[in-house]
């Protein structure tokens, strides 16, 4: 499992300096979906260091972690309490973050019994495009 890492404060500062001198971004995580479309335009943003897992409560079924933290990371904290994503979200040649899975909304085959991941996300904290971070939700 890779160790915990947070990585806010350089991500906050790269895009609020940005916006200030009016600079496009080009946010890269773990490239897992590269082959879908890549930006090249703007200086790249790398996310794929702002991982961990924050919290967890199996009795609760409530997980909270960066955005760059993998899904084979996650499967492992969750495999420990025999839980799972139940929206089963990709992972390309075990590759992939939880940050990616939900910007992509891209689900495995048991989306229409189990639902998307996108409706398994209760809470969210994002940096928005002037570099302020903003809470919505819960946890």
């Amino acid at each position: 499992m890779t160790p915990d890492h947070d990585d806010s404060v350089r991500l906050i500062d790269a895009v609020e300096e940005a916006s200030q001198s009016n600079k496009k971004l080009s946010i890269k995580g773990q490239s897992s979906k590269a082959h879908y479309v890549e930006s090249k335009s703007g200086d790249l943003l790398q996310t794929s260091e702002h991982v961990g897992v924050e919290s967890y409560q199996p009795d609760e079924l409530v997980l909270t972690v960066r955005a760059g933290t993998s899904l084979s990371d996650i499967d492992e904290v969750l495999a420990e309490h025999h839980q799972w994503l139940a929206p089963d979200p990709p992972r390309y040649q075990d590759r992939g973050s939880i940050g990616g899975a939900v910007a992509c909304g891209l689900n495995g085959p048991g989306r229409p019994w189990l639902g998307s991941l996108k409706h398994a996300v209760i809470g969210v904290e994002v940096v928005n495009g002037l570099g302020e971070r903003l809470k919505f939700g819960g946890q």
